[in-house]
């Protein structure tokens, strides 16, 4: 395993980005990508990160890797780009932005009609795509 893959370690009730700088049958060393703190875990307990595209994915069920840190980061990502929704599948998770400019604009007539006879998936994911 190279010293570029990226996962994730806990410490103190806290996700931190890490990389893998060595490993064996039994256990895997993480250094904190600001190089602050060193872990060893047991090996079966690695939680690799997604290589996510800049706006992260619309769909979680779409990422290589599934579990609280990978869906945490996707939901960061998105979040900081304005994206408030994102599937899991079925499922519309809504990041309640707490501004009414990057809200409003949600909301308003036109965005409800681009939803109106799709199909879920067909357009960005929004509380209308459910609701259709």
């Amino acid at each position: 395993m190279s010293d570029q893959t990226l996962a994730y370690v806990e410490k103190d009730g806290t996700w931190l980005d890490a990389r893998v700088t060595s490993r064996d049958a039994e256990n895997v060393t993480l250094e904190t990508l600001e190089g602050q703190h060193s872990f060893t875990i047991p090996a079966d307990q690695l939680l690799l990160a997604n290589a996510l595209p800049e706006d992260g994915v619309e769909d979680m069920t779409r990422l290589n890797y599934l579990h609280e840190p990978a869906l945490l980061s996707n939901l960061r990502q998105r979040f900081a780009r304005d994206h408030v929704y994102t599937y899991t599948g079925k499922i519309c998770i809504a990041v309640n932005p707490f501004n009414w400019q990057v809200s409003k604009p949600l909301y308003e007539e036109h965005v409800l009609l681009k939803y109106l006879g799709r199909e879920m998936g067909e357009q960005p994911p929004h509380t209308y795509a459910v609701a259709e």
